[in-house]
């Protein structure tokens, strides 16, 4: 049983930034980089590199939680991106 009610307020853009930093650090080959490819229609980042700010910028709202599972879904559709591509290089 809890006694206590704690209202924790979510975090800033600034916090969301630091928060998505921790956990895609986890994360084995994560590049940060800075900006977004602009030919790209809602690209958050270069090339390999994802620009977590910009990432902080579009997920007003969100809580550590759930930005911790965006950080895992798109390690997981990477994942899933590469092997693909493993299997379709290896078909040749």
């Amino acid at each position: 049983r809890f006694d206590r009610i704690i209202k924790v307020t979510l975090p800033d853009m600034k916090g969301r930034e630091r928060i998505l930093r921790v956990h895609a650090k986890k994360l084995t080959g994560f590049k940060e980089g800075q900006g977004v490819d602009e030919k790209r229609l809602g690209s958050l980042g270069k090339g390999r590199s994802v620009d977590l700010s910009a990432i902080a910028a579009v997920t007003p709202g969100l809580s550590g939680a759930e930005l911790e599972f965006i950080v895992n879904e798109a390690a997981i559709r990477a994942v899933r991106r590469v092997s693909s591509q493993l299997r379709e290089d290896g078909v040749d």
